[in-house]
């Protein structure tokens, strides 16, 4: 192989013309020709998630002059949008596991051929040969393409802090459903009454986030248990999710979560006094454990399904 490509620095995040991933890379020419360098066309993948590749893409170098065993930096994009995002977060789940970018470029270039121009007769000038300059032709030969290859690997707290660059907040990562809920289809209308409420935080509509909050659960209760009261249909989730005689403390702790929001939706929904005022940390944590508990039961259901087969 005449080329060789390696990380300049770790990968970061644009969020402006477009969203890009953005990396630095070195290109280096191993022979001891001197060469033109024109472009490199890129294209990437991600290997653990099938499906998702970037179009060809292509850096402009030059041309420009290389000498024996020199190198060339370029910048690679990789634009990308949030169903990119969400798709990475479905496939992490939150684990501390690398991103792997496989980059693969051509390199377009020739090589150059310095041809010695012959010396004209030279004249003694007061009895000395002046000093001329050594004079050559540049042979350019045809265009050549060589592959080169690069991975990237891309570790959780950095890939969190692209995010954060690109402009997803924190909350904003966090709300990114997971497939473990979507395979769920009792969980559908629940995550569906969530999205309003995330629609609703964005508004600054804090007191219709705690009602969807807790709405959400119990359409989720609901389809547990159709027939029945409020408490049996919350029974037989829990049930359903934790059914394990050993889950007895799981089940108590989820119960608990799952009133503490019932409990702020009801003041929020029936106090008249004009001193409780439901604020804008009053709905994220609202929109926070609703969110976390249908993540745990999406998990735990999983699980059971996953035993029994």
């Amino acid at each position: 192989m005449s080329w060789g490509a390696e990380q300049s620095g770790s990968i970061s995040g644009s969020h402006l013309p477009v969203m890009a991933l953005e990396q630095q890379i070195k290109l280096s020419w191993k022979e001891n020709e001197e060469i033109e360098v024109h472009s490199l066309r890129y294209t990437a993948s991600l290997p653990d998630l099938p499906g998702i590749s970037w179009p060809e893409s292509s850096s402009h170098l030059g041309p420009v002059h290389v000498r024996a065993h020199g190198e060339v930096n370029t910048r690679l994009l990789l634009p990308f949008h949030r169903a990119f995002v969400q798709r990475i977060e479905d496939w992490r789940q939150g684990r501390s596991v690398a991103i792997r970018i496989e980059i693969w470029g051509s390199i377009t270039f020739r090589r150059i051929k310095k041809i010695a121009v012959p010396d004209g007769p030279k004249k003694e000038l007061a009895g000395q040969v002046p000093w001329q300059p050594e004079r050559h032709l540049l042979e350019a030969s045809a265009l050549e393409q060589e592959q080169v290859r690069l991975s990237v690997n891309v570790e959780r707290d950095h890939w969190i802090s692209i995010l954060g660059v690109i402009g997803f907040d924190e909350f904003s990562i966090f709300e990114v459903p997971v497939l473990s809920l979507k395979r769920h289809e009792q969980f559908q209308k629940g995550l569906a009454i969530l999205a309003q409420a995330q629609s609703a935080f964005r508004q600054g509509q804090w007191s219709t986030v705690v009602t969807d909050a807790r709405r959400a659960l119990e359409s989720a209760a609901g389809m547990a248990a159709p027939n029945g009261d409020r408490k049996a249909k919350f029974e037989a989730l829990l049930a359903q999710v934790l059914p394990g005689v050993m889950d007895e403390p799981k089940r108590d702790t989820l119960e608990g979560l799952m009133l503490a929001l019932k409990d702020l939706r009801d003041h929020s929904a029936h106090v008249n006094d004009i001193r409780f005022q439901v604020e804008r940390e009053d709905a994220e944590l609202a929109l926070t454990v609703a969110i976390s508990i249908f993540r745990y039961m999406g998990e735990a259901l999983a699980r059971v399904q996953g035993r029994r087969s």
